[in-house]
């Protein structure tokens, strides 16, 4: 039997920024059976929560936050990869990472290009922030 819900929308709580992001951004198409697919195609940017498990991933951010061409936009960006963790310990934040396809050596390869911290609302504000929003500086000027 299905129950109707009788709630009225705007009595719903918010949903968080990431589930918002991640609807928007969904690059990561599966398969039937779920499977991630593999294939990758030249130019394709993906936006994702950053793997706090892979240390170059996270270094890669960091230091486009560091960059000196970039620098001068951050107050207090983390150092190194261990500051970055801390930051993450915040239940509030989320890490995205942004990768694109890119041809090196012939093959082609998801580089990371960018990221950004997304912070959800504190109830009963309704706000969420986008902030640390960094790309490579290689490759800022081309529609990033």
């Amino acid at each position: 039997m299905a129950v109707r819900s009788t709630e009225r929308e705007s009595s719903r709580e918010p949903e968080p920024i990431k589930d918002f992001v991640s609807k928007i951004f969904s690059g990561l198409q599966a398969s039937e059976d779920g499977a991630e697919r593999k294939e990758l195609k030249l130019g394709e940017v993906k936006v994702r929560g950053m793997d706090f498990s892979d240390r170059n991933e996270m270094q890669a951010y960091v230091d486009f936050l560091n960059d000196p061409r970039n620098r001068l936009h951050f107050a207090h960006p983390p150092k190194d990869s261990r500051e970055l963790k801390e930051k993450n310990k915040e239940v509030r934040d989320h890490f995205l990472i942004a990768t694109r396809v890119e041809r090196v050596e012939g093959k082609l390869v998801e580089r990371v290009i960018g990221g950004a911290r997304l912070t959800d609302n504190v109830p009963p504000e309704n706000e969420h922030w986008a902030s640390l929003i960094v790309v490579d500086p290689e490759k800022q000027g081309q529609g990033i």
